[in-house]
């Protein structure tokens, strides 16, 4: 990736290590599969996860955060929240979930 090149093309050790390391535990080998049933279970204003492009986020701590406020987050909890999402954010927040 991009990341991989700069810190090559600028001889930077640590950061290419590190660029390195973060892609090895991203690959879907090393990634923790969490069971629907387990997500459905956090659907709290205290504990609350939601499911986007089939990753697991917590976003308890953002709650009060949220622009549009932290019931609308809650009301997407329990289900798999992409395509609300889709609905409400553009395409560069959603890019940027990726990239988690």
């Amino acid at each position: 990736g991009t990341l991989r090149r700069a810190a090559a093309l600028c001889g930077h050790h640590p950061l290419g290590e590190l660029v390195e390391d973060t892609m090895e535990k991203l690959r879907p080998k090393n990634v923790v599969k969490i069971p629907w049933e387990e997500v459905q279970k956090h659907n709290s204003p205290d504990d609350l996860w939601l499911l986007i492009d089939g990753k697991v986020y917590d976003v308890t701590p953002f709650l009060g955060l949220h622009p549009g406020g932290g019931q609308l987050v809650v009301d997407a909890a329990g289900m798999d929240s992409t395509s609300l999402f889709e609905l409400t954010h553009g395409e560069g927040l959603r890019y940027s979930l990726r990239l988690l």
